[in-house]
Formats: C-alpha cells, structure tokens, sequence
C-alpha cells in the first residue's frame, strides 16, 4: 500500500472542489450517474456511467488504485491541473488525490480497480475513501504518518 510521505496542504483547488461538492450535494450524483460494483479475487471494480455535461467531485482515495476510461471522453482537474483522457484510456491514480470530472458532449463509462478483500459496498466505500481533505489528513494521522511541518511565524 502506498501512502503519502507527508500530510498534503489545503490548497485554492480543495477549497473550490469542496465548495463545488457542497452546492453539488442536493442532487443526488448516483440517480443522474449509475454505479456497478463487482468484487472478484482480491478486488473491487466500480464503473459509473455519467451522462453528457456532468460535474462529478470526487471523494479521495486512501490508497493507489487504477482508473479507467471505457467509453467516452473527459477532463479530470487535480490540484497538479487538468487533463483530458479519450477512451480507452488508464491511469494510477495516486493516493489522497482529489479530482473533478467532467463530461463533454457524450456520456462516458468510467471506473476505478481496488486491491481489497472486502466484499461488500458499504464496507468498500467506508475503507477506501474520505469525504474531504480534513478527513484524508485524519486518516494520515492514524496511520502514525508525520504531521505537517508548522508554518514560520514572523
């Protein structure tokens, strides 16, 4: 499992995305984007169908896993900026990155591969990510990862 060095900074990216996940939040995500789950062998698939000219936030993961593009086309934004994938298309995805993703004009199919031997939804969506930053850097802390270091004070 590979896990950040150290706890990552608030940063205008996370501020805006949260924002964006708060006013995003009265509509459901899973009634406009359908899920498929699949477990097999020690993993975990999740393939969602999003419709044209949808904003997703994404929660973030605490752990490395593969992201796929299966159909369609999108622009991902991350704190590094902002790419755009036209499937088939497949990445790691680093731990305790935050994205935004976009559709264009067409519908995409898009999913993400866990390693994981837990075979249930709830117990897959509970170990696997955090709502928000803040939930990320208290999930660092429990893992005994160091804290941040102190901002200068002048």
């Amino acid at each position: 499992m590979n896990l950040p060095t150290t706890i990552p900074e608030v940063t205008d990216f996370h501020k805006g995305a949260e924002n964006m996940r708060l006013a995003l939040k009265p509509h459901d995500i899973q009634d406009q984007c359908p899920l498929f789950h699949s477990f097999a062998s020690g993993m975990y698939t999740r393939l969602m169908a999003i419709p044209p000219n949808t904003v997703i936030v994404g929660k973030i993961h605490k752990h490395d896993h593969i992201f796929v593009l299966l159909k369609g086309a999108l622009t991902i934004a991350t704190p590094e900026g902002d790419a755009h994938y036209v499937a088939p298309a497949m990445f790691q995805a680093k731990a305790g990155t935050q994205r935004v993703v976009m559709t264009g004009e067409i519908p995409a199919l898009a999913g993400t591969i866990h390693a994981t031997d837990i075979t249930t939804v709830e117990e897959a969506e509970a170990s696997m990510v955090c709502p928000d930053l803040e939930s990320f850097k208290e999930h660092l802390l429990c893992l005994g990862q160091p804290q941040p270091p102190l901002a200068h004070q002048s």
